[in-house]
């Protein structure tokens, strides 16, 4: 009698149990349908050209399933489609850091590109899109190749070589990284040379270029006569030209010259 008692005081215990299962399984069958439903619908009104609905219907994804990277793909294309460059970028980070999936890295790499080209003349961006293109994918050539000619064009050279060496340690084939590395170092030179001479108008007659510390930044002494007077001094630029000082004067009739061409 005992026994039976208890077995009928856990029917209605076991009832509202099952029941709640059953909701909770109905809502994630119902969570799965609405996803679905709401891709397809999302890929209906790309194929219309009608950006609008779509964004809507993958913004409805990703409310329900914050981790779903077809909708953040979805999301970046219609953006994308309507010319919002900026908000597909933003969906696009914001679903890399919820789901790191290759099919949603190509994606952003995509819409990265798309803003290059928006971004054309303003260097400083290209710049940031271009070191975030590598850190999505660092065996693209080509980024290494642009990001470097960019730094270049800032006169930053000692960033422009930085970003090649990194490209030799990651990709496959870089023979065209070693050679603009090549053509970047001799950049340099020329250009701290023009920065001594514009600075102090002074007739170069001899320089030593070369990394002096180890630390694969690239330095320069001249020696140049000033123009209209009978004096000749030593010269060091390095950091991209940025320091650039008079750093000796010579003493012709001492020899000193002599002197310091055998030191450096």
């Amino acid at each position: 009698m005992e026994v039976r008692g208890n077995v009928k005081q856990l029917v209605p215990v076991m009832a509202v149990m099952l029941v709640i299962l059953g909701l909770f399984t109905a809502c994630g069958k119902s969570a799965e349908q609405q996803i679905a439903k709401q891709l397809e619908l999302g890929n209906k009104y790309l194929t219309e050209a009608d950006y609008e609905a779509a964004i809507v219907a993958f913004n409805k994804v990703i409310t329900l399933d914050e981790k779903n990277a077809v909708g953040y793909i979805g999301l970046m294309e219609a953006y994308q489609k309507s010319g919002n460059i900026d908000e597909a970028i933003q969906y696009g980070e914001s679903g890399l850091e919820k789901n790191d999936e290759d099919s949603l890295k190509n994606k952003l790499l995509e819409v990265y590109q798309k803003k290059q080209l928006e971004a054309e003349g303003d260097d400083l961006l290209r710049i940031s899109i271009y070191r975030k293109m590598l850190q999505l994918d660092s065996e693209q050539e080509s980024a290494y190749l642009e990001l470097a000619a960019l730094y270049e064009t800032q006169h930053d050279y000692e960033q422009s070589m930085e970003v090649l060496r990194d490209g030799l340690g990651n990709v496959a084939n870089p023979e065209n990284l070693r050679l603009k590395l090549r053509q970047t170092v001799d950049s340099c030179k020329e250009h701290l040379l023009d920065t001594i001479e514009g600075k102090f108008n002074v007739e170069i007659r001899g320089t030593s270029f070369r990394d002096y510390n180890g630390d694969k930044n690239y330095e320069l002494f001249a020696i140049g006569k000033v123009i209209g007077l009978d004096e000749e001094n030593i010269y060091y630029c390095g950091n991209s030209g940025k320091i650039c000082e008079q750093v000796y004067t010579i003493n012709l009739q001492e020899n000193q010259l002599w002197v310091f061409l055998s030191v450096i």
